[in-house]
């Protein structure tokens, strides 16, 4: 019985060695990396089969739980993937405490999401800054994890940040956990989510996936623990979470790339399926109809006479036509078939139907002659009428296995026009397929160009803000606004930028890990060198405000609500710090720390948290780090960071 089933995405590098390791690390195994391992450890059998693109790993405990991890690599659009399923192999107690022992340390490794959403072994802080993250995800209709939000408890304030760390312990790999920071958050996200999904005083919400804001149908099926539950009982109060949890997962069928390859693995470790196969799980729309089409025409089945039938497995034949059953059946010298048989299966390939039968009439007729020969060597007037009634037996028979064998030569005709309606649909769909994927292209580029139209926009309509707020009276000759640029790449921005840009200090090194993202990334970094130019004007606009004195808030502030006719970035896109496991760890806070002048920081470096998100999720998700000293000595915006997301407790 399976009581634990994780599906994971790792855009990391490296997946089967680091999964492997964490595998070994907890079952206390010494692995030598050999490609194939097998031993017996603790009471503990572990089997190991690694190869290039695909791995599996297996252990039976002694408490009669079977862990089977597999790996593969992912497509062309997708991540690299593994699964974790943990079986019982006692129904008398066949729950789990929580998730095994090695996912969060495995998690704690990698770059890890659902596909859509983030993974990790320790909870997610939520405040007002980073709230718009958590609504995108609980709206995710991608998202396949279920996502547990506990709130403030104003009661016993440190209690929620202890079930938290506990859930995202045992939930590990099967769920997002979410911990709210304060009642201003809770109170927003409850507005967002409308009132049939609000969770409030200390308490906890699994919201499932395809969440429906505002058009949800049954609100209930997103379950409840309320703060006075969680308060009075405690520990099981999150038992019964973790159970529902554990159990949702377990249900939940895994997607069509990972199902197909997982199929796959083991003929590939064993060397009798190529490494192209696995590399390439995910079957194509078209290749899904073959198939479909494939085993409808395994289901049609060719008649065969009653004496000859054998049994086949799942395949059905149809009602035997009227002439056949009209005709007397003949004696037949074959061995009965067995009575567990199935007398309505039948033979389904025309060959074999065509042997069967040719032997049998072979068989039919060496009988019959014998017989009247015999007849005639002793023929008197009696003996003369037998021998034609033997005949006229002999004659009928061969009229209906004549028959027989027009039928089968029609079923077969019927098979084959059959076969080439089904190629004929094949190639239609084909057709459809790379017609949907020039469409795909010629959407991507649209897309595109929406974005730079919507920049342009928001340009035009900052500069009619601006000119509404300093005219009060009819004028004449108005200035048109500028042209909005149009950056092609990151390294595009940052020459502009510190071309025109006085407020912002773009040091050098940033070169390096922008001029990465362009070549790696071409297809998809003028999309992130336009928000980044957007930022950049958006941060030397405020700091401008600021040193004049015509502002005296933050940035956040400022991009809550820009003074018209002034640049800004939407609040989704930036977030002002890191989360406490980030903050809290030496190793992630010094990847964060940047060079500035002493009279910024006597140190010389400053450990920056406020950054803009280029794209919000996925991979590379990159970053924008800086620090504000526009209320400072030097008056200025400090970049210190422009390139893929930096390490945190889902990296390695």
């Amino acid at each position: 019985m399976r009581v634990y089933q994780a599906m994971i995405r790792d855009a990391a590098d490296r997946l089967g060695p680091r999964l492997r390791g964490t595998f070994a690390t907890w079952f206390r195994y010494a692995d030598d990396g050999a490609a194939e391992v097998e031993l017996n450890t603790g009471g503990v059998r572990v089997r190991l089969h690694d190869g290039p693109v695909c791995g599996r790993y297996i252990a039976d405990t002694p408490d009669r739980f079977k862990t089977t991890v597999s790996w593969g690599r992912g497509t062309k659009h997708r991540a690299d993937w593994c699964t974790i399923a943990v079986d019982s192999l006692d129904e008398a107690d066949p729950e789990l405490d929580g998730a095994p022992g090695f996912v969060p340390a495995f998690l704690r490794t990698s770059r890890a999401t659902d596909g859509s959403v983030p993974l990790e072994s320790t909870p997610h802080e939520i405040d007002v800054s980073n709230l718009g993250e958590l609504l995108a995800w609980l709206t995710d209709q991608n998202r396949r994890v279920p996502v547990v939000v506990l709130t403030p408890d104003p009661r016993t304030p440190n209690i929620p940040a202890v079930n938290a760390a506990r859930l995202a312990e045992a939930l590990s790999g099967i769920a997002l956990i979410a911990r709210l920071r304060d009642q201003a958050t809770q109170d927003k996200m409850n507005a967002a989510l409308g009132e049939s999904l609000v969770v409030f005083g200390g308490g906890l919400r699994t919201y499932l996936p395809e969440l429906r804001v505002g058009g949800e149908t049954y609100p209930h099926r997103h379950a409840v623990r309320s703060g006075n539950a969680l308060r009075e009982l405690g520990p099981r109060a999150l038992d019964v979470v973790i159970s529902a949890v554990t159990r949702e997962s377990v249900r939940r069928a895994l997607p069509e790339d990972v199902k197909q390859a997982t199929r796959l693995i083991t003929g590939v470790l064993a060397g009798k399926l190529s490494l192209e196969q696995i590399a390439k799980n995910a079957p194509s729309p078209a290749q899904l109809a073959q198939s479909r089409l494939r085993d409808r025409l395994m289901a049609v089945t060719v008649p065969a006479p009653a004496a000859a039938r054998t049994p086949v497995p799942e395949q059905r034949a149809p009602e035997p036509s009227p002439e056949a059953v009209a005709e007397p059946a003949p004696v037949v010298t074959e061995p009965p078939v067995p009575a567990t048989a199935d007398p309505h299966s039948v033979l389904t390939d025309p060959a074999e139907m065509a042997d069967r039968i040719a032997a049998r009439v072979a068989v039919e007729l060496r009988g019959e002659i014998l017989a009247a020969l015999e007849m005639a060597s002793g023929e008197t007037a009696a003996t003369g009428v037998e021998t034609r009634r033997s005949i006229q037996t002999m004659s009928a028979h061969m009229s209906a296995l004549r028959r027989e064998l027009d039928q089968t030569r029609r079923q077969e005709q019927a098979a084959a026009s059959r076969q080439a309606e089904a190629e004929d649909q094949t190639a239609v769909l084909e057709s459809e397929l790379d017609r949907l994927r020039k469409a795909h292209d010629q959407l991507e580029l649209d897309y595109e160009e929406l974005a730079d139209e919507e920049r342009r926009a928001r340009e035009r309509i900052r500069w009619l803000e601006g000119r509404l707020a300093e005219l009060s009276q009819p004028v004449y000759d108005v200035a048109t606004p500028k042209e909005v640029w149009r950056p092609e790449t990151l390294m595009d921005v940052l020459l502009r930028a510190r071309d025109t840009l006085t407020r912002l200090n773009l040091p050098e090194p940033l070169d390096n890990e922008a001029a990465k993202l362009d070549i790696t990334h071409p297809g998809r970094c003028r999309l992130w060198a336009g928000k980044t130019w957007d930022a950049l004007q958006a941060l030397d606009a405020y700091a401008t405000a600021r040193t004049s004195g015509r502002f005296h808030g933050g940035f956040y502030d400022w991009c809550v609500q820009p003074p018209p006719g002034l640049p800004s970035i939407t609040l989704t896109m930036l977030s002002m710090r890191e989360s406490e496991a980030v903050s809290g760890r030496p190793k992630f806070r010094d990847a964060r720390t940047f060079r500035v002048p002493a009279e910024v920081d006597p140190s010389g470096g400053v450990f920056m948290q406020a950054h803009v998100r280029l794209q919000r999720v996925g991979y590379p998700a990159p970053r924008m780090y800086f620090h504000d000293d526009a209320g400072g000595p030097t008056g200025k915006i400090w970049i210190g960071y422009l390139g893929e997301h930096l390490p945190n407790t889902r990296t390695n």
